[in-house]
C-alpha cells in the first residue's frame, strides 16, 4: 500500500505542473488538440444512443402483454436514464473542468489562446 501511495504522489508531483501553469502548454495541447475533438464527436452520438435505448423501453412496457415484458421495459427505461445522466453529467464535468482551467480554443499554429485574467 505504501508503494503504491508513493507511485501515486511522485506521479502527482512530477506532472501536476503542466496542468497548473499556463506557461506550459503541453498538457493543454494534448486535451484540446486530441480529447476535445474526440468528445465532441462521441457525445452526442451516445446521447442518441441513450434516448433511442429509452424509448424502446417505452415501446417494449406500452406493446407487452405479460408482466415479464412490462418489467423488461421497464428496466430499459431506467438504465436508458441512467446512462443519460451519466453520460450528461460526463460531459458538464468536462466543460467544467475546461473553463476553470481556461483552456480555449486553438490557433492552427498549436498555441492555446489564453487569458490570464478575465
Amino acid at each position: 500500500m505504501r508503494k503504491i501511495s508513493l507511485a501515486i504522489s511522485t506521479f502527482l508531483a512530477t506532472f501536476a505542473p503542466l496542468a497548473a501553469f499556463a506557461q506550459n502548454q503541453g498538457l493543454q495541447n494534448i486535451l484540446v488538440n486530441n480529447i476535445q475533438p474526440l468528445l465532441n464527436a462521441i457525445i452526442p452520438i451516445l446521447i442518441t444512443i441513450g434516448v433511442v435505448y429509452f424509448i424502446w423501453g417505452i415501446v417494449q412496457y406500452v406493446i407487452a402483454d405479460d408482466e415479464k415484458a412490462k418489467d423488461a421495459g421497464k428496466n430499459r427505461m431506467m438504465w436508458g436514464l441512467i446512462g443519460l445522466f451519466v453520460i450528461v453529467t460526463f460531459w458538464g464535468l468536462i466543460q467544467v473542468i475546461g473553463n476553470t482551467l481556461d483552456v480555449q480554443d486553438v490557433d492552427p499554429s498549436g498555441t492555446i489562446n489564453i487569458t490570464p485574467f478575465p
